[in-house]
């Protein structure tokens, strides 16, 4: 990739820890509760509220990649060692685009290339002059997945924005 811009404002950034980044897995899309090892074909998550309808169709930061389970009978003894249940709002609950989630569909995803880009949500690092995107793959994953990004403006001494044209620097406020 080429060399990323400095990003002096904007929104604060996640490490790809603190953000679950997830690499790019063969025959994976997307990120859907329907390739969840957590959902069960009921309609149900195990980490949700029992009486929630969680369609395969919906996804949360909360994915975890694998075979969801067969019936709520093989959910029970997994349940039953639950501490306790995470609310929709607690786990961004969503309702995903068909794909599912991934780098390439998200709004904070800046493409260079065919198979990978940049983040312009999570920090790759942090200096002193702000913050470096993270190189992310086109297939990948994290929980800062958005399908908008709120806007945000330079810095009065400039600095690079992203468009569909790719990466602008732009001048400084006057």
């Amino acid at each position: 990739m080429k060399n990323l811009p400095v990003i002096k404002d904007g929104p604060p950034p996640s490490g790809p820890g603190e953000a679950l980044y997830v690499a790019a897995v063969p025959h994976v899309e997307g990120r859907l509760c329907l390739n969840c090892a957590l959902w069960v074909p009921t309609q149900r998550c195990v980490i949700h509220d029992a009486s929630l309808e969680v369609r395969g169709s919906m996804v949360c930061g909360y994915h975890v990649l694998g075979s969801p389970f067969e019936s709520d009978e093989a959910a029970a003894d997994f349940e039953q060692r639950m501490v306790g249940r995470v609310t929709p709002e607690t786990s961004g609950l969503i309702e995903a685009p068909p794909t599912g989630t991934r780098c390439g569909n998200c709004a904070y995803f800046a493409a260079e290339g065919g198979k990978g880009g940049a983040c312009l949500r999570v920090a790759q690092e942090i200096t002193k002059k702000g913050w470096i995107p993270a190189e992310v793959e086109l297939y990948g994953c994290c929980a800062q997945w958005s399908s908008t990004v709120n806007e945000w403006s330079s810095a009065d001494d400039g600095g690079f924005a992203w468009d569909a044209e790719g990466w602008d620097e732009f001048a400084p406020k006057r």
